[in-house]
């Protein structure tokens, strides 16, 4: 495993350029997580056969989570194994949908300058009582409402 980039190795195709610049922050940090604990549970299960003490994939599983602060439930934990071997031998996690919106997702002021232009003006007209909540207000109410109808106009 990669000790830069020890995702890669987790998710199926993630040796590939594209499909890893693709891949979403929550999907770096959740593989890792899902391998953690499903390796907990092999290891508990492991130990318990070598000290000749019975144990269910369910028990495995319900320590594994009791091991990780109950982060995960058991349950997950039994999701996350069976997810690895649906994989047709492939044991590699898949990229979750989560997140694949918006890295899909265009930004309006990538593609025309004026429009950062347009809102750092605007932001820097009253930097002392700037808010989040204000900022928010007036991309929602001004800026983006005038931009999609400009957008409109010219896609037509």
């Amino acid at each position: 495993m990669s000790a830069k980039e020890p995702w890669r190795e987790l998710i199926m195709g993630a040796h590939d350029e594209e499909i890893a610049a693709s891949t979403s922050d929550f999907d770096r940090r959740h593989v890792l997580e899902k391998s953690r604990h499903v390796i907990d549970a092999l290891r508990l299960l492991i130990n318990s056969t070598e000290q000749k003490v019975p144990m269910s994939w369910k028990d495995a599983c319900k320590g594994a989570s009791t091991e990780n602060y109950d982060v995960f439930g058991y349950r997950t934990i039994m999701f996350w194994y069976r997810e690895l071997h649906t994989t047709d031998g492939d044991l590699r996690f898949t990229k979750s949908s989560r997140g694949a919106s918006s890295l899909a997702a265009r930004s309006p002021f990538a593609e025309d300058e004026s429009l950062m232009v347009q809102f750092k003006s605007w932001a820097g007209s009253d930097l002392d009582h700037l808010t989040i909540k204000k900022a928010t207000e007036w991309i929602n109410k001004t800026f983006l409402v005038e931009y999609t109808v400009k957008n409109l106009k010219t896609s037509n």
